[in-house]
């Protein structure tokens, strides 16, 4: 299975405390920022997204998931949240940020080898509690030959 295999790198950009008092929700928010736009086959894809969550429990068992839009049977890929330092987890503040995550190679493999193929990615994130986050999906990212 193609997401099995994939490598991936999961990087904490940023992160910030943020006061309550602006109501965060304990569900996780996420919003897109940035994604490749166009690589080679065998490069690997950068996504970035801001995060949110009131009650800041984004720890262990914390995940990204990623949806390939050319996988038909759309498998999701779950990758662990990045590691984000106890200090900064606190339930009273919540918490904001942004993560890069790096798809490897596999995610631009092509059926065929003489044609570009264009892909898009579903992304959501869940929380240690299971909270899962709204679903964002990227633009298209062109994968060259």
């Amino acid at each position: 299975m193609r997401t099995l295999l994939t490598i991936c790198t999961l990087s904490l950009l940023a992160l910030a405390a943020c006061n309550k008092k602006g109501g965060m929700d304990p569900k996780p928010k996420i919003s897109f920022k940035n994604i490749t736009e166009s690589v080679k086959r065998g490069d690997s894809i950068s996504i970035s997204f801001a995060f949110e969550d009131g009650d800041a429990d984004i720890e262990e068992n914390a995940q990204v998931v990623i949806i390939d839009s050319r996988d038909t049977a759309k498998n999701e890929a779950i990758f662990p949240f990045p590691r984000i330092f106890d200090g900064f987890l606190d339930p009273q503040l919540g918490i904001k940020g942004s993560v890069l995550v790096v798809l490897g190679r596999n995610y631009t493999r092509l059926k065929d080898t003489t044609q570009a193929e264009k892909a898009t990615f579903e992304v959501f994130m869940k929380d240690a509690a299971g909270n899962a986050s709204n679903r964002i999906t990227t633009p298209e990212v062109t994968i060259e030959p």
